[in-house]
């Protein structure tokens, strides 16, 4: 029996004008993930990484956790959405990030206040009322992504672990694949992943099948303070 490893990134950059740049946390939060992965044996021949610089860096700091030097094999299939261009769709007055920032900074709650607006812009993009107005529909970003799912199962040779680097929203619609959910189930998934959470799933003749979800064990061992959702 194969398995698949999906491991979210590390905390990003968010609120500064580079949001793909690993934070100092998020770069502590994969090497103890790497650490973690070495403690328990991990044996993993096979890594892979969306394209973005987080998933790269990730990867990176994770393998050196756990004393494995390795260049990650690269699949767009496990990119994350465009997050910017869903938000400026339905906001496009946030095309400008000033105007954001600044929108953010007036609110009493600042984080609360992006997650409004960005819970408002999702639902516009899963809606699929105005899927002319997107580079990649909601449809597609899941077929984009259960195609890569389904390309690694066809890959794996039984008792092969590979690794896969990517963000919430790749790990959502693998969980909404495999367990028949609903979109706005998806979505309340993503929502509550965790950076560097780690969901297992197995491969084998009767497809995939989800062992665990969102672990994040190696983070609660060092504190509350290391879980981080952004």
């Amino acid at each position: 029996m194969g398995e698949i490893v999906l491991i979210r990134h590390g905390q990003a950059s968010f609120g500064e004008d580079d949001y793909d740049r690993l934070s100092d946390r998020g770069v502590a939060q994969s090497r103890r993930l790497g650490l973690a992965l070495k403690a328990m044996g991990q044996q993993a021949p096979r890594v892979v990484c969306g394209r973005l610089r987080r998933h790269r860096d990730t990867a990176i700091h994770c393998l050196a956790g756990a004393g494995t030097v390795t260049e990650p094999e690269v699949r767009a299939a496990w990119d994350e959405f465009d997050h910017m261009a869903v938000l400026r769709a339905a906001w496009p007055r946030y095309a400008d990030l000033a105007a954001l920032r600044g929108d953010m900074a007036a609110a009493p709650s600042p984080r609360g206040f992006f997650q409004d607006v960005f819970t408002q812009a999702m639902l516009r993009w899963v809606g699929g009322d105005h899927d002319a107005e997107y580079a990649e529909t909601w449809a597609a970003f899941q077929a984009r992504c259960r195609d890569g799912l389904q390309r690694l199962q066809e890959e794996l040779d039984p008792a092969q672990t590979v690794l896969v680097f990517t963000s919430g929203g790749p790990i959502a619609v693998v969980m909404q694949a495999l367990l028949n959910l609903a979109t706005p189930a998806a979505l309340a998934l993503n929502a509550v992943l965790v950076n560097t959470g780690v969901t297992r799933v197995s491969t084998g003749r009767q497809g995939a099948r989800l062992l665990s979800f969102n672990a994040h064990d190696h983070l609660l061992q060092a504190g509350s303070e290391w879980v981080t959702h952004r």
